[in-house]
Protein backbone atom coordinates (compact mmCIF):
# COMPACT_ATOMS: atom_id res chain seq x y z
CA UNK A 1 0.00 0.00 0.00
CA UNK A 2 1.28 3.54 -0.58
CA UNK A 3 2.70 5.72 2.12
CA UNK A 4 2.25 9.28 2.77
CA UNK A 5 5.07 10.06 4.95
CA UNK A 6 5.32 12.72 7.80
CA UNK A 7 9.09 13.25 7.84
CA UNK A 8 11.68 14.83 11.15
CA UNK A 9 13.10 13.80 14.40
CA UNK A 10 10.00 14.91 16.49
CA UNK A 11 11.83 15.95 19.67
CA UNK A 12 9.07 16.79 22.01
CA UNK A 13 6.48 15.57 19.81
CA UNK A 14 5.06 19.62 19.91
CA UNK A 15 1.86 21.12 18.43
CA UNK A 16 4.15 22.04 14.90
CA UNK A 17 4.71 18.11 14.86
CA UNK A 18 1.46 17.34 15.72
CA UNK A 19 0.50 19.89 12.24
CA UNK A 20 2.41 17.64 10.32
CA UNK A 21 0.87 14.26 11.56
CA UNK A 22 -2.20 15.74 10.67
CA UNK A 23 -1.58 16.72 7.26
CA UNK A 24 -0.45 13.19 6.38
CA UNK A 25 -3.65 11.81 7.66
CA UNK A 26 -5.61 14.34 5.42
CA UNK A 27 -3.56 13.74 2.32
CA UNK A 28 -3.47 9.95 3.00
CA UNK A 29 -7.29 9.64 2.56
CA UNK A 30 -7.51 11.75 -0.10
CA UNK A 31 -5.04 9.40 -1.64
CA UNK A 32 -6.44 6.34 -0.72
CA UNK A 33 -2.71 5.65 1.70
CA UNK A 34 -1.18 4.83 4.68
CA UNK A 35 -0.34 7.99 6.47
CA UNK A 36 3.02 7.51 8.83
CA UNK A 37 5.64 8.73 10.64
CA UNK A 38 9.01 8.30 9.54
CA UNK A 39 12.26 8.83 11.93
CA UNK A 40 15.08 7.57 13.17
CA UNK A 41 15.95 5.24 16.13
CA UNK A 42 18.55 7.89 17.55
CA UNK A 43 18.49 12.00 17.50
CA UNK A 44 20.77 12.61 14.80
CA UNK A 45 22.52 15.78 16.05
CA UNK A 46 23.21 13.46 18.73
CA UNK A 47 25.82 11.42 16.58
CA UNK A 48 27.80 14.52 16.03
CA UNK A 49 27.53 16.94 19.33
CA UNK A 50 25.56 17.22 23.09
CA UNK A 51 22.29 17.44 22.13
CA UNK A 52 20.41 17.70 25.80
CA UNK A 53 16.55 16.72 24.44
CA UNK A 54 12.78 17.47 25.43
CA UNK A 55 12.40 13.53 24.82
CA UNK A 56 14.79 10.30 24.86
CA UNK A 57 14.88 8.36 21.78
CA UNK A 58 12.59 5.64 23.40
CA UNK A 59 10.04 8.43 24.93
CA UNK A 60 9.80 9.82 21.11
CA UNK A 61 8.72 7.06 19.71
CA UNK A 62 6.32 6.08 22.20
CA UNK A 63 4.77 9.47 21.57
CA UNK A 64 4.59 9.55 18.20
CA UNK A 65 2.62 5.98 18.56
CA UNK A 66 0.48 7.71 20.46
CA UNK A 67 -0.69 10.22 18.01
CA UNK A 68 -2.84 7.53 16.32
CA UNK A 69 -0.63 7.03 13.23
CA UNK A 70 1.99 3.83 12.03
CA UNK A 71 5.35 4.66 12.87
CA UNK A 72 8.46 3.96 11.35
CA UNK A 73 11.85 3.99 13.17
CA UNK A 74 15.09 3.17 10.90
CA UNK A 75 18.65 3.20 12.03
CA UNK A 76 19.89 6.42 11.10
CA UNK A 77 23.74 4.94 10.96
CA UNK A 78 22.20 3.18 7.62
CA UNK A 79 21.58 6.06 6.23
CA UNK A 80 23.50 8.83 7.89
CA UNK A 81 25.47 8.88 4.30
CA UNK A 82 23.29 8.59 1.93
CA UNK A 83 22.50 11.71 -0.33
CA UNK A 84 19.39 13.52 -0.10
CA UNK A 85 18.12 11.64 -2.94
CA UNK A 86 19.46 8.44 -2.38
CA UNK A 87 17.06 9.42 1.26
CA UNK A 88 14.27 10.13 -1.08
CA UNK A 89 15.06 6.98 -3.36
CA UNK A 90 14.89 4.94 -0.44
CA UNK A 91 11.87 6.19 1.04
CA UNK A 92 9.76 5.34 -2.25
CA UNK A 93 11.73 2.08 -2.77
CA UNK A 94 11.54 0.54 0.83
CA UNK A 95 8.42 2.41 1.88
CA UNK A 96 6.14 3.30 -1.32
CA UNK A 97 5.73 6.56 -0.37
CA UNK A 98 3.24 8.67 -2.55
CA UNK A 99 3.54 12.01 -0.95
CA UNK A 100 5.68 13.60 2.05
CA UNK A 101 5.28 15.78 4.42
CA UNK A 102 7.68 17.95 6.18
CA UNK A 103 8.55 21.24 7.87
CA UNK A 104 9.48 24.56 6.49
CA UNK A 105 12.75 24.00 7.86
CA UNK A 106 13.56 20.73 7.38
CA UNK A 107 16.57 18.91 6.38
CA UNK A 108 17.93 15.70 4.94
CA UNK A 109 20.45 14.07 3.44
CA UNK A 110 24.32 13.88 4.60
CA UNK A 111 25.27 17.02 6.18
CA UNK A 112 22.00 18.31 5.91
CA UNK A 113 22.15 19.02 1.93
CA UNK A 114 18.64 18.68 1.19
CA UNK A 115 15.72 21.42 2.54
CA UNK A 116 12.25 21.53 2.05
CA UNK A 117 12.98 23.50 -1.37
CA UNK A 118 14.61 20.43 -2.61
CA UNK A 119 11.85 17.84 -1.59
CA UNK A 120 9.80 19.66 -3.75
CA UNK A 121 11.82 19.34 -6.71
CA UNK A 122 12.40 15.85 -6.16
CA UNK A 123 8.63 15.45 -5.90
CA UNK A 124 7.86 16.81 -9.58
CA UNK A 125 11.07 15.03 -10.49
CA UNK A 126 10.17 11.52 -9.36
CA UNK A 127 6.44 11.87 -8.69
CA UNK A 128 5.41 12.13 -5.50
CA UNK A 129 3.81 14.85 -3.64
CA UNK A 130 5.18 17.38 -1.37
CA UNK A 131 3.25 19.56 1.45
CA UNK A 132 5.76 21.93 3.19
CA UNK A 133 3.76 22.76 6.40
CA UNK A 134 3.80 26.45 7.65
CA UNK A 135 5.58 27.42 11.08
CA UNK A 136 2.79 26.92 13.60
CA UNK A 137 2.71 29.80 16.32
CA UNK A 138 1.45 30.42 19.85
CA UNK A 139 1.46 33.76 21.37
CA UNK A 140 3.64 35.31 18.84
CA UNK A 141 6.12 32.74 19.10
CA UNK A 142 7.35 30.05 16.56
CA UNK A 143 6.71 26.13 17.90
CA UNK A 144 10.13 24.91 17.51
CA UNK A 145 12.10 21.80 19.61
CA UNK A 146 14.68 24.56 20.09
CA UNK A 147 12.83 27.14 21.94
CA UNK A 148 10.95 24.93 23.81
CA UNK A 149 14.10 23.50 25.23
CA UNK A 150 14.96 27.11 26.41
CA UNK A 151 12.05 27.74 28.30
CA UNK A 152 11.98 24.20 29.99
CA UNK A 153 15.77 25.33 30.76
CA UNK A 154 14.65 28.68 32.14
CA UNK A 155 11.71 26.67 33.98
CA UNK A 156 8.89 28.13 32.25
CA UNK A 157 7.67 24.52 31.83
CA UNK A 158 3.96 25.91 31.82
CA UNK A 159 4.29 28.00 28.92
CA UNK A 160 6.44 24.57 27.25
CA UNK A 161 3.31 22.16 27.89
CA UNK A 162 1.20 24.37 25.84
CA UNK A 163 3.05 23.89 22.90
CA UNK A 164 3.86 20.17 23.36
CA UNK A 165 1.30 17.59 22.83
CA UNK A 166 1.87 16.28 26.42
CA UNK A 167 3.27 17.43 29.77
CA UNK A 168 7.44 17.40 29.74
CA UNK A 169 8.18 14.57 31.48
CA UNK A 170 10.84 12.70 33.66
CA UNK A 171 11.00 8.72 34.06
CA UNK A 172 13.37 7.36 36.28
CA UNK A 173 13.69 4.19 38.84
CA UNK A 174 13.54 5.44 42.91
CA UNK A 175 16.87 5.71 44.26
CA UNK A 176 17.43 4.77 48.33
CA UNK A 177 18.41 8.52 49.35
CA UNK A 178 18.88 10.05 53.05
CA UNK A 179 14.90 10.03 54.08
CA UNK A 180 15.25 12.68 55.62
CA UNK A 181 11.39 14.12 53.66
CA UNK A 182 10.49 10.96 55.48
CA UNK A 183 11.51 12.29 59.34
CA UNK A 184 9.90 15.64 58.66
CA UNK A 185 6.60 13.97 57.42
CA UNK A 186 6.90 14.58 53.55
CA UNK A 187 8.56 11.61 52.25
CA UNK A 188 10.05 12.04 48.53
CA UNK A 189 10.56 9.80 45.42
CA UNK A 190 13.83 10.20 44.41
CA UNK A 191 15.37 9.81 40.86
CA UNK A 192 18.47 10.60 39.34
CA UNK A 193 18.59 13.47 36.42
CA UNK A 194 18.21 11.57 33.43
CA UNK A 195 21.40 11.57 30.91
CA UNK A 196 20.87 13.68 27.67
CA UNK A 197 17.90 15.28 28.87
CA UNK A 198 17.14 19.49 29.11
CA UNK A 199 16.28 19.92 32.65
CA UNK A 200 14.11 22.49 34.19
CA UNK A 201 15.84 25.22 36.37
CA UNK A 202 16.72 24.53 39.81
CA UNK A 203 13.49 24.80 42.16
CA UNK A 204 10.41 23.67 43.00
CA UNK A 205 7.15 22.61 40.91
CA UNK A 206 3.62 21.35 40.98
CA UNK A 207 4.05 18.37 39.24
CA UNK A 208 1.98 14.83 38.52
CA UNK A 209 3.60 11.49 39.86
CA UNK A 210 2.35 8.67 38.01
CA UNK A 211 2.96 5.49 40.44
CA UNK A 212 1.75 2.20 39.49
CA UNK A 213 -1.05 2.44 37.02
CA UNK A 214 -2.09 5.68 39.68
CA UNK A 215 -2.09 9.36 38.80
CA UNK A 216 -1.33 11.62 42.32
CA UNK A 217 -0.65 15.38 42.52
CA UNK A 218 2.72 16.25 43.95
CA UNK A 219 5.51 18.57 44.36
CA UNK A 220 8.89 18.22 42.64
CA UNK A 221 12.25 19.40 43.55
CA UNK A 222 15.02 19.71 40.49
CA UNK A 223 18.29 20.62 42.23
CA UNK A 224 20.81 19.70 44.87
CA UNK A 225 18.79 20.27 48.37
CA UNK A 226 21.54 22.36 49.91
CA UNK A 227 19.54 22.84 53.07
CA UNK A 228 20.26 18.53 53.62
CA UNK A 229 23.23 17.77 50.96
CA UNK A 230 26.30 19.44 50.14
CA UNK A 231 27.81 17.35 47.34
CA UNK A 232 26.21 19.57 45.14
CA UNK A 233 24.79 17.22 42.50
CA UNK A 234 21.68 17.44 40.79
CA UNK A 235 18.71 15.70 42.32
CA UNK A 236 15.12 15.09 41.18
CA UNK A 237 12.98 14.78 44.60
CA UNK A 238 9.11 14.33 44.04
CA UNK A 239 6.88 14.43 47.33
CA UNK A 240 3.82 12.65 46.16
CA UNK A 241 0.73 14.03 47.83
CA UNK A 242 -1.26 11.13 49.26
CA UNK A 243 0.75 8.28 48.61
CA UNK A 244 1.90 5.65 50.60
CA UNK A 245 4.25 2.99 49.88
CA UNK A 246 7.27 1.57 49.25
CA UNK A 247 8.32 2.20 45.67
CA UNK A 248 12.32 2.13 45.51
CA UNK A 249 13.75 0.39 42.95
CA UNK A 250 10.31 1.23 40.35
CA UNK A 251 10.34 3.39 37.73
CA UNK A 252 8.51 6.30 38.19
CA UNK A 253 7.14 9.35 35.50
CA UNK A 254 6.63 12.75 36.91
CA UNK A 255 5.16 15.61 34.62
CA UNK A 256 5.97 18.84 35.22
CA UNK A 257 3.12 21.42 35.67
CA UNK A 258 4.49 24.60 36.71
CA UNK A 259 7.11 26.70 38.42
CA UNK A 260 6.46 27.31 42.55
CA UNK A 261 9.61 28.43 43.64
CA UNK A 262 13.56 28.87 43.00
CA UNK A 263 15.72 26.23 45.24
CA UNK A 264 16.46 28.13 48.65
CA UNK A 265 18.72 26.86 51.68
CA UNK A 266 16.91 26.68 55.04
CA UNK A 267 18.30 26.62 58.58
CA UNK A 268 16.49 24.10 59.72
CA UNK A 269 15.12 21.04 58.87
CA UNK A 270 11.83 22.79 61.01
CA UNK A 271 11.89 25.78 58.61
CA UNK A 272 12.35 23.24 55.09
CA UNK A 273 9.01 21.58 56.75
CA UNK A 274 7.40 24.94 57.03
CA UNK A 275 8.38 25.55 53.35
CA UNK A 276 7.09 21.79 51.84
CA UNK A 277 3.57 22.34 53.43
CA UNK A 278 3.15 25.71 51.66
CA UNK A 279 4.33 24.21 48.87
CA UNK A 280 2.38 21.09 48.67
CA UNK A 281 -0.93 24.11 49.10
CA UNK A 282 -0.13 25.40 46.15
CA UNK A 283 0.72 22.55 43.97
CA UNK A 284 -3.04 21.78 44.89
CA UNK A 285 -4.70 25.22 43.54
CA UNK A 286 -5.70 24.96 40.38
Amino acid sequence: MKRVIALGTFDGVHTGHKALIEAAKRIAERLGAEPCVFTFDVHPAGKFRAVRRIMNDAERIEALRRQDIAVIVHPFEQLMELSPYEFVDMLIGEYDMAAAVVGYNYTFGKAKAGNAGLMLELGKRLGFEVSVISPVMLEDKTVSSTYLRGLIADGEVESANKMLTEPYSICGEVVSAKRIGTGIGFPTANIAAPDGKVLPKGGVYASRAFVNGQTYSAVTNVGSNPTVNSDGEIRIETHIIGFSGDIYGKTIKIEFLRFLRGEKKFESLQELKKQIASDVENALKN
